[in-house]
């Protein structure tokens, strides 16, 4: 399968999940229910999450490290 094709179809599947979490919840919550709702979302989706990790950050020379979501599946990262 082409790597763009593969792509598309990932991110179908988690825009999809996010629809459906946003459709089933509503707006006006905190983002931690978000987020533990879209991690189950996408264990159904069988795509694997890693909740959070630190990572450093750069932006015009200042270096600060951040907790940060990563979407992944079995194939690597979508967002890294």
């Amino acid at each position: 399968m082409k790597e763009t094709t593969r792509v598309n179809q990932l991110s179908h599947q988690i825009i999809g999940g996010a629809i459906e979490v946003h459709r089933l919840k509503g707006a006006g919550l905190i983002e931690t229910i978000y987020q533990r709702c879209m991690e189950r979302e996408l264990d159904l989706r069988e795509l694997t999450a890693v909740r959070q990790m630190e990572v450093d950050i750069e932006y015009k020379g200042l270096v600060f490290r951040e907790l940060y979501f990563s979407r992944k599946n079995g194939h690597g990262n979508l967002v890294n």
